[in-house]
């Protein structure tokens, strides 16, 4: 199958690839992007690219033959997008994502095949595959240790979890209800002004007055937005070691996070937001 034969089921790989980079590596990755290349420069459009991180990506869902041969006039068109995308910057990093396509007479999938033979075309192209049935991505000649994607990728994905404008806002599908969580004075001293969200963390928060929105990383949706309320002052915090400072008082819950479809039944939500709050975060 190739993307010009199966335009819609070309496209539709397209907007896949797509939403695996921006549940992994932050939003900003838009189809059909034009970028200027070549001398006198002239805008060619590329499948997916991400401007603010530098990165451009061709799509090809091809598969083996039904027998198993080569579909070399598709060969053809990969070697056309690696063409391509060499005249961009250096500083570009440069993909090429093909449909994982195996076949029982091969040893090996079409990526592999393409990669093998045609690796010293590449230069600083890198040849991946993507598996849309278990959205697995794997880079071809890279160990899992060693995945490319993720070395060149992590550092904006890093950059990105600190800026709340790169998370969805709660939606209308959500529900508020009372809750009484208390807060000792040194965990609201470190969710106040010490924590800080880091690349690998399943949840990040962000503070507001009175209020903590607490975002599921990978989704980047939000799941709860906490409010609460200081009932002592300052003045009389040093009386005891570690004194009850705050209460949650109120939470309001995202419906739609799927994420907690399982642990909603076993812990319930007050008890998940209690687990965030109180030691998770």
């Amino acid at each position: 199958m190739s993307n010009s034969e199966n335009p819609k089921k070309g496209a539709d790989f397209q907007r896949q690839v797509q939403e695996y980079f921006n549940k992994r590596y932050g939003l900003g990755f838009e189809l059909e992007k034009k970028i200027p290349i070549g001398e006198p420069p002239k805008d060619h459009k590329f499948d997916i690219v991400n401007l603010s991180k530098g990165v451009a990506i061709e799509c090809k869902r091809y598969t083996w033959t039904e027998t198993g041969n080569v579909p070399s006039a598709k060969m053809g068109f990969v070697n056309e997008a690696v063409f391509y995308l060499s005249f961009l910057p250096d500083s570009y990093k440069k993909y090429i994502v093909m449909l994982y396509s195996y076949h029982q007479k091969r040893h090996e999938t079409l990526a592999e095949y393409y990669h093998r033979t045609y690796q010293h075309l590449l230069g600083d192209v890198i040849v991946a595959e993507y598996n849309p049935d278990n959205q697995q991505m794997r880079v071809i000649g890279k160990s899992e240790q060693d995945n490319v994607i993720d070395g060149l990728l992590a550092e904006d994905s890093r950059n990105s979890i600190y800026d709340e404008n790169q998370f969805f806002a709660m939606p209308d599908n959500c529900y508020t209800r009372p809750a009484q969580i208390p807060i000792r004075k040194e965990r609201l001293y470190y969710l106040e002004h010490t924590y800080s969200p880091q690349a690998n963390d399943k949840w990040v928060m962000f503070h507001h007055p009175n209020h903590f929105m607490i975002y599921e990383r990978e989704s980047r949706q939000c799941i709860f937005d906490a409010r609460y309320d200081c009932y002592r002052s300052n003045t009389d915090w040093d009386k005891e070691e570690d004194p009850i400072v705050a209460v949650l008082y109120e939470m309001t819950i995202n419906l739609d996070t799927t994420p907690y479809n399982e642990i909603y039944p076993k812990r319930g939500d007050f008890g998940v937001l209690a687990d965030l709050i109180l030691e998770d975060l």
